[in-house]
């Protein structure tokens, strides 16, 4: 089984000043299947800037799932079509 990893980390001067962190881990499964796990950390700024910027981009947790659904959407057409082509 093969592991691969991304990892990232803000840093100052982004558009945002919400800080965030975090970690995409592959884990190949037997069947052509693959194990995601995502570790997301943030911490919005204080105070009611903090509250409109979670407003703003909305909340991470429902954005993550969502992007997560576009790219299993994505991996499997693209996964799809190479075998088309093969």
């Amino acid at each position: 089984m093969r592991y691969s990893r991304i990892a990232w980390k803000s840093v100052n001067g982004g558009d945002s000043n919400m800080k965030t962190s975090g970690q995409v881990t592959f884990k190949e499964l037997p069947h052509e299947e693959v194990q995601v796990t995502v570790t997301l950390q943030y911490v919005p700024p204080a105070g009611a800037v903090g509250e409109a910027a979670v407003s703003l981009f909305g909340k991470p947790e429902h954005r993550l799932s969502e992007d997560l659904n576009r790219f299993k959407s994505f991996v499997e057409a693209k996964h799809k079509h190479a075998l088309a082509s093969a």
